[in-house]
């Protein structure tokens, strides 16, 4: 966590972690298997050139605003 004026930044690793769990837990693991065939489906498409980090951070933008369009996520994390 970046801590810039009153906001709190987080990396995408950050994120991950808080939602799914470290690396080698089974939550994580299980995401990251969801994201691995989603790659291997989007590859297999002609126009899609999309690569697996790509896919990641996709996926946790769409559940991130999801969230946030459900009042559990603030996106902007703004702190006092």
């Amino acid at each position: 966590m970046k801590k810039v004026g009153n906001m709190k930044l987080y990396s995408f690793e950050e994120l991950l972690e808080e939602d799914y769990g470290k690396v080698g837990t089974p939550e994580r693991d299980a995401f990251e298997r969801r994201v691995d065939e989603a790659v291997r489906l989007s590859l297999g498409h002609p126009s899609s050139h999309a690569t697996r980090q790509q896919a990641l951070e996709q996926v946790a933008m769409l559940k991130a605003t999801k969230e946030a369009m459900e009042g559990k996520r603030n996106l902007t994390r703004l702190t006092d």
